[in-house]
């Protein structure tokens, strides 16, 4: 009969065409996807099944997520998490969270591999595209509140650069200065003030700053302050760091 149309196709892998047969049916449709899947991971094509996993939700996600640790496939477990998080209901904070920082975790660990292997120029293309994939990710997990064990994460695996952009991205100016700052980058801490003054902040943040910046590059920080954008900025805030008086000599 015409409802069992699309067991029949299943049975002939025609995975594409029993798909299209199980419209309205949200159980078979289930078993379809999750024997594709199934299909494509015995095949060795292990990220296309990371997607057809993510789709098929009947699926427990233990129970994915474990075949691809079980067989060291980080790329794979990493697209099927990002899949899931892109998939997850905006208003469910939680389990976004978990995914979040799952996906930023198994990505670090996946960069971190493909920053070994980058000896050749299609190495180091590899590890490009997947540090823009990581920032598109960090981008996903901005509005969760998951950026303490986020900063974490990329500073304990050495990738600061993303750190500072995923700080930039939260607008979290005050960790973006302290990093540059804590490298003594210090013509980078003022540029970056600048730019954040023209995004409409950084006020509070050249008083707090602007005793190490002066003192490091005193001329650098006087032409940021000269600036029209740091016109709000309260002079007798700013004064201690910039005049400091001589010692009397009696």
């Amino acid at each position: 009969e015409e409802r069992h149309v699309w067991s029949m196709l299943l049975r002939l892998e025609r995975f594409d065409d029993a798909l299209d047969k199980c419209k309205g049916l949200p159980e078979q449709r289930a078993r379809v996807l999750a024997a594709h899947a199934d299909w494509l991971f015995r095949k060795g094509r292990f990220v296309e099944s990371a997607r057809k996993f993510a789709e098929a939700t009947s699926m427990p996600f233990e129970h994915v997520a474990l075949r691809f640790l079980q067989g060291d496939h980080k790329a794979a477990l990493l697209e099927f998490l990002r899949c899931r998080l892109a998939s997850c209901d905006s208003d469910d904070k939680v389990t976004r969270a978990l995914l979040g920082v799952w996906a930023v975790e198994i990505s670090l660990a996946h960069l971190n591999d493909l920053r070994l292997a980058a000896t050749s120029q299609k190495g180091r293309t590899a590890l490009d595209t997947e540090r823009t994939r990581l920032h598109e990710l960090l981008k996903q997990c901005r509005d969760l509140d998951i950026h303490e064990p986020l900063y974490h994460l990329l500073q304990s695996h050495g990738w600061l650069d993303e750190l500072t952009f995923f700080a930039e991205a939260r607008r979290d100016f005050s960790t973006v200065i302290l990093h540059h700052v804590s490298r003594r980058d210090y013509i980078a801490a003022i540029k970056k003030l600048a730019d954040f003054q023209a995004a409409g902040a950084g006020e509070d943040l050249i008083c707090r700053f602007a005793p190490v910046l002066f003192g490091a590059e005193p001329s650098d920080f006087v032409s940021l302050l000269l600036r029209p954008q740091a016109e709000k900025v309260d002079p007798l805030s700013v004064l201690p760091a910039v005049y400091q008086p001589a010692a009397s000599k009696t």
